[in-house]
């Protein structure tokens, strides 16, 4: 079940968002060779029994899409999916926010709608300022998912800058994307064989069309056309926030578990980088999913299954043993 919310953080901003209540009743998932149930029924909440999850989504990307991977999910939770600020109808800045009004707008969400401690879950973007607002506020969050956070090199090591395999700039490609199409069906044509959406699936695909794009305005406005909802100049902004090594630090200050999660065919992420950050956590488990950068996208049922051990061995008693544990039997889902 999914319903949409509206929340108005401060200053006038009104971000959009999503609740995704997952999972059946009497789960059992069984976490190294330990059972792990979840008897809460289906659609029901009670108070410190379902784990509340606060998600947030990759750059430009809208959480909506990721209900292909909500609703797959088999251990009963409540996920609160929030909009960043230009992203799936949240009012666009008219200047480029930073870091600090996003962390704000999370805090705030929890402190008026949560009652944390709670699970922070993102994906690229939204996992780093996961990160961040665990390793600034510890007692909001009990637990991190961390699906791809931009770790490009090894700690210590020069980091290679944003590009892509041919060695363009990506900030300086997305600045000039394509952004308006005449009709809906050109605009599912184009982002149908775009090599970095064909390989969704089509339930997230047809998400993105839905909330991903909007009535064009400005120049063509009333024409009928389509434009994007997070407009190039802020993603490509978003893309010059990356940490470097700040995202090792920001680890090493988390006082929770961590279950990180990489995709084996992944350009964006190291693969050794992936695994200094996870042992920069106290507690941290690194798994690998079937994909590239975008496989909660690409892969939903392999990433719903991922996720719902992940949630397990966060929520479950001697939850923190049971990531541990995760990491060092080199778990794969």
């Amino acid at each position: 079940m999914a319903e949409s919310f509206r929340f108005a953080p401060s200053g006038g901003i009104v971000l959009t968002g999503m609740t995704f209540q997952t999972g059946a009743g009497n789960d059992v998932l069984e976490v190294n060779g330990t059972v792990v149930e979840n008897t809460v029924a289906e659609n029901t909440v009670a108070e410190n029994t379902v784990p509340e999850v606060m998600f947030s989504p990759g750059n430009g990307f809208p959480v909506q899409i990721y209900g292909a991977l909500f609703s797959r999910v088999n251990f009963s939770s409540q996920v609160h999916a929030l909009n960043v600020r230009g992203f799936g109808g949240s009012a666009v800045p008219s200047e480029f926010p930073g870091w600090e009004p996003l962390k704000a707008d999370m805090r705030a969400y929890i402190a008026q709608n949560l009652s944390p401690p709670v699970i922070l879950a993102g994906h690229s973007l939204g996992a780093m300022l996961c990160l961040q607002v665990a390793a600034e506020a510890p007692s909001l969050v009990s637990g991190l998912v961390l699906m791809e956070p931009i770790a490009r090199g090894r700690r210590g090591d020069p980091w290679p800058t944003a590009r892509l395999s041919d060695g363009r700039s990506l900030i300086g490609l997305t600045r000039m994307r394509k952004n308006r199409w005449p009709s809906r069906e050109e605009a599912a044509t184009f982002f149908a064989t775009n090599k970095s959406y064909r390989d969704w699936h089509p339930e997230a695909l047809e998400a993105f069309l839905s909330h991903g794009l909007i009535e064009a305005v400005g120049d063509g406005a009333g024409q009928g056309g389509l434009q994007l909802a997070c407009p190039p100049w802020l993603e490509a902004d978003f893309y010059a926030l990356e940490p470097g090594e700040l995202l090792f630090q920001w680890a090493e200050r988390c006082q929770c578990p961590a279950v990180l999660m990489m995709g084996a065919e992944s350009v964006v992420v190291h693969a050794e980088g992936m695994e200094d950050l996870t042992n920069a956590f106290g507690v941290g488990a690194l798994l690998t999913l079937p994909g590239g950068h975008t496989f909660p996208m690409q892969h939903p049922l392999e990433t719903a299954r991922a996720l719902s051990r992940a949630l397990a061995m966060l929520r479950g008693e001697g939850g923190a043993r049971a990531v541990n544990k995760s990491a060092e039997s080199g778990y794969r889902p």
